[in-house]
């Protein structure tokens, strides 16, 4: 997958394209994605990669490698807290602004995704059937404004307790974000999931 021309791959408008891609593919069955030059250290085009390993001024690789904020963050959001082989259950969305995905990991860990794709705010309401044990779901999310900060950090923002007779709850989401509820707590250090 990659951007159209429009926008530059490392904005985030870039981002929020993919996540759509990316959440709409999973609601549709697509088992996985991948980004084109995923791995670009930076020396052809200076666009493409997640990771700072190149100065094109003096055409040298950097001795410490740095983080490209938006778009390690923007694809962080939307893999760190995704298990291989996870289900991806059935999700009902009342708006055309909010594009969302839900998955159970194996051993029955929850991730649900949603992008705000309107500029505006926007009220969401879950509401989980079938919850048969009480969990925590801990809320990870990412705005322009928040990766532009220099001390971003991916850290659980609010918890949100929910019990088989109390499995609903509402947020607001900013305008243009992608928003991760999982029962994983990952620390902004912990490296992100991949198997269990």
């Amino acid at each position: 997958m990659g951007n159209p021309r429009s926008e530059a791959p490392r904005s985030f408008a870039a981002q929020l394209l993919n996540a759509e891609k990316v959440l709409f593919g999973l609601n549709v069955g697509v088992d996985g994605f991948n980004r084109w030059s995923l791995v670009n250290r930076g020396d052809l085009d200076g666009q493409w990669q997640l990771l700072r390993t190149f100065n094109p001024i003096t055409w040298e690789y950097n001795s410490e490698v740095d983080r490209e904020p938006i778009p390690f963050y923007g694809f962080g959001i939307l893999t760190r807290f995704v298990a291989k082989h996870s289900s991806v259950l059935q999700l009902e969305s009342g708006s055309e602004q909010v594009v969302a995905a839900a998955l159970r990991s194996p051993k029955g860990q929850l991730t649900l995704l949603i992008l705000n794709k309107s500029d505006q705010p926007e009220v969401v309401r879950l509401s989980l059937d079938h919850l048969n044990d009480s969990i925590k779901l801990h809320t990870y999310q990412v705005t322009e404004s928040a990766l532009q900060e220099v001390d971003y950090r991916m850290e659980s923002q609010l918890v949100w307790p929910l019990a088989p007779e109390n499995s609903d709850f509402s947020e607001v989401l900013p305008g243009k974000s992608i928003t991760a509820y999982s029962t994983y707590k990952l620390a902004h250090t912990d490296p992100g999931i991949t198997g269990e």
